[in-house]
């Protein structure tokens, strides 16, 4: 049912179409990384995109590397005070469980972080968020060591 593998260069890549859409609220409270798995596991969205868009009243993010080594010491960042988001996120699995990427920017006020949304994100007010759901690519998360992060890897 799948493309191929192909490669360009260093870079891998598969071929695919896009499958099933989503549309979701998430509303006051929830804590969107985790509704968001629930979802994809209840849905069985083994691969897919997301698009993200409203509030957040905290969350802890990576707001880069403490410097540009590898493997990464994550910089850390965090918020409470309720911020305005849009992010954009990949769904891989690694093992038996969804391994959601998730980077957006976060402002208030004129004030923005940009990083790695990774934890404790509580909704503020609600978001709305699309995951386009993908065929045909038969990727997963796999963890390298020499690298010492997750990264996307082709079967």
């Amino acid at each position: 049912m799948g493309y191929p593998e192909a490669k360009l260069g260093q870079m891998e890549y598969q071929e695919g179409t896009i499958g099933r859409v989503f549309v979701i609220r998430f509303d006051h409270g929830d804590d969107l990384l985790d509704a968001l798995s629930a979802f994809v596991k209840e849905k069985v969205i083994k691969t897919g995109w997301l698009f993200i868009l409203g509030g957040l009243e905290s969350a802890e993010l990576v707001t880069g590397p403490e410097s540009p080594v590898i493997p990464p010491n994550p910089l850390w960042d965090r918020f409470s005070d309720g911020r305005e988001i849009l992010a954009l996120g990949s769904i891989f699995w690694e093992g038996n469980m969804p391994k959601i990427h998730l980077h957006g920017v976060a402002g208030r006020a004129g004030e923005t972080l940009m990083g790695c949304l990774r934890e404790r994100m509580q909704v503020y007010l609600f978001i709305e968020a699309m995951i386009l759901e993908l065929k045909g690519i038969d990727a997963i998360k796999r963890f390298d060591n020499s690298k010492g992060v997750s990264v996307l890897a082709f079967k």
